[in-house]
């Protein structure tokens, strides 16, 4: 029961931490709410109720029912104690769910490190992004949004040490996904579609932003009227065309929703630079050329030549109501908060794999710890003779461990196979998929022996007459 109360603190801390990440800078609808429900906390309870009957009740009413005259001639040496497979049971699950989970909490921890260490490719603390919208009625009206659009980029231009103003349809770096196909896929009609991040974005967004043209050209006027030219980013060309950035030039493919063709006009790098979330690499990216008033609503990103004013947000929203009093500016945050926040939310989720990794350890090598004090408890008379006999520490401990190895064993295997299905299904290569699994393994292996090692040791410390004089 105190874990539970535990267990459901820690989880009502977490969903505050989850609140005001979410509605920071009015991003999030301000009606949604996360705490716990009552079917939480009943879930809690009732997780600690079924381990209490486990752990404490089944091995009363087993040591209490109809072996009772069985367990009674153990207590007078007659019988052998021996471990119950129910007991056998746990500790593989519990070595399995640990084979399990620390691969994948391994692997967002370290990505999450990666993400800290290299930063991002642009200048992002220039910047300042905002979503701008019109009514219902307003956006029907194609003419209208892009009215709108150019007047209130025209007037952000007019602010002070704005150098810039340029428009997308998303933040840079969290794009919608959307499934591609080429000429080959089309006709032979295979499975090979695969997704990438789709932005329109304003023909001066990547020189905006900065951008590193590594092959072929950037966008220019006449590419919103032909609608046919697209870049990519350098992990499109790596990943999805298996080519350099040079020899990406000219491919073509479209998206499996619409019947158009697109061709590769350029080669951009990859920027922001680091993935969206954790666990993830960075996507395969196509900017598709497009002209104001063409999507709705609009991310408007402003470019400044110096440290950004205080209090911008309001400014902002100031100047979307002058140009329109239907328009609204929301979500305007300098893009390096807008970022600070996802790393934030990403720094947590690497705190809670770092807690659940070190409790599992934790619980692992208790039960190793337990299982290993329970079997040289029952095998201390059989040691003493043993070592009355000439048989050397280096066999006795080779004993001792065989029986708590085969069950790490199979608990890994059984884990390792859960865990390869995960890394499989998030798409994660074989190479760091392996390498996790045989850092996990060894770790757990270290761990296991670790914990049997004190039991192990005090048994051989003890001399033999005095393990003969145990009862068996």
């Amino acid at each position: 029961m105190l874990g539970a109360v535990g267990g459901l603190v820690l989880a009502g801390l977490a969903l505050q931490q989850v609140q005001a990440m979410a509605h920071a800078n009015g991003g999030f609808p301000f009606w949604v709410h996360y705490e716990l429900s009552a079917g939480s906390v009943l879930y809690a309870l009732a997780l600690a109720v079924i381990a209490a009957v486990i752990m404490g009740v089944l091995p009363g009413l087993k040591a209490t029912g109809k072996r009772l005259s069985a367990n009674l001639q153990e207590l007078n040496g007659r019988a052998a104690t021996r471990l119950g497979s129910l007991w056998t049971t746990l500790i593989v699950a519990q070595v399995a769910v640990a084979a399990a989970v620390l691969p994948a909490a391994a692997y967002v921890s370290w990505h999450v490190v990666q993400t800290e260490l290299t930063g991002p490719t642009i200048a992002i603390e220039q910047f300042v992004v905002a979503n701008m919208n019109l009514s219902d009625q307003a956006a029907a009206d194609r003419q209208h949004v892009r009215n709108r659009l150019l007047a209130l980029m025209a007037r952000l231009r007019e602010e002070p040490g704005v150098t810039a103003v340029t428009f997308s349809s998303a933040v840079p770096g969290f794009g919608p996904d959307r499934r591609i196909e080429f000429p080959a896929t089309a006709q032979q009609r295979d499975s090979r579609t695969p997704e990438v991040a789709a932005f329109q974005i304003d023909v001066d967004l990547l020189e905006t932003y900065g951008a590193r043209i590594l092959a072929g050209r950037d966008f220019d006027a006449r590419d919103t009227a032909s609608s046919t030219a697209v870049i990519v980013n350098r992990t499109f060309a790596l990943d999805v065309l298996g080519v350099p950035a040079q020899a990406a030039l000219g491919s073509r493919f479209r998206y499996t929703t619409r019947t158009d063709w697109f061709e590769v006009v350029g080669v951009v790098d990859d920027f922001p630079g680091f993935p969206r979330a954790p666990g993830s690499e960075t996507e395969p990216t196509v900017y598709q050329p497009a002209a104001p008033g063409d999507f709705h609503p609009a991310v408007v990103s402003m470019r400044f030549s110096g440290p950004i004013p205080d209090m911008i947000a309001e400014r902002l929203r100031g100047v979307g109501a002058q140009v329109d009093p239907a328009l609204q500016l929301r979500r305007v945050v300098p893009l390096s908060d807008f970022y600070e926040e996802l790393r934030s939310a990403w720094r947590t989720i690497a705190w809670a794999a770092g807690i659940v990794t070190i409790t599992v350890l934790l619980l692992s090598a208790a039960g190793m710890h337990a299982l290993m004090s329970f079997t040289i408890a029952q095998r201390t008379r059989e040691i003493g003779i043993r070592s009355a006999l000439g048989a050397q520490p280096r066999q006795l401990l080779m004993g001792l461990f065989g029986r708590a190895m085969r069950q790490l064993s199979i608990g890994l295997l059984v884990g390792s196979l859960a865990s390869v299905g995960v890394f499989a299904a998030a798409g994660i290569g074989v190479r760091p998929a392996a390498a996790m699994l045989l850092t996990v393994a060894t770790v757990m292996m270290l761990v296991a022996s670790f914990a049997a090692l004190g039991p192990a040791r005090r048994s051989l410390r003890l001399p033999a007459v005095e393990a003969l004089r145990v009862e068996g």
